[in-house]
């Protein structure tokens, strides 16, 4: 009875040392992750911040602050007003529209998707009149 106590005491033991490096990795994995998405996002929270501030604000200021003094919509309106802002987003909707669905009915698709009964996809850069001894193909050389 005694012999199983120590081994339980010990396993036990063992297995909260591993409990509390393992802790201590999440610890480091998450303030990594933290930092990161950090570095990540400040720039861009600056940039939606800064498109708040007066043109004046912008210029004249010394120092980089994060808020605006006075929020002004000032370029949202010159971006609609003065320049075919709806004819850029019609243009860009149109080709993220389209993209998809002429990719997915060229007659292609098929031979770029799917894998044949060799288990391998089609590959451009090989081609028949390529083929080796061994009966493979050859990938040409470009040179």
């Amino acid at each position: 009875m005694f012999l199983i106590c120590i081994v339980i005491q010990y396993t036990s033991e063992e297995v909260v040392k591993r409990m509390n490096s393992q802790k201590r990795i999440n610890a480091l994995c998450y303030i990594g992750l933290t930092l990161g998405s950090l570095i990540v996002l400040v720039p861009i929270l600056y940039m939606a911040s800064t498109s708040f501030k007066s043109i004046n604000e912008i210029m004249t200021s010394s120092t980089v602050t994060m808020f605006p003094k006075k929020f002004s919509t000032e370029a949202y309106k010159n971006v609609i007003t003065e320049y075919p802002f709806f004819t850029y987003l019609k243009n860009s909707v149109v080709i993220s529209l389209w993209q998809p669905c002429l990719r997915f009915c060229s007659p292609h698709w098929p031979v770029m998707v799917f894998r044949f009964s060799s288990g391998k996809r089609y590959d451009h850069d090989v081609h028949s009149r390529d083929a080796d001894v061994s009966g493979g193909y050859a990938v040409r050389a470009l040179l």
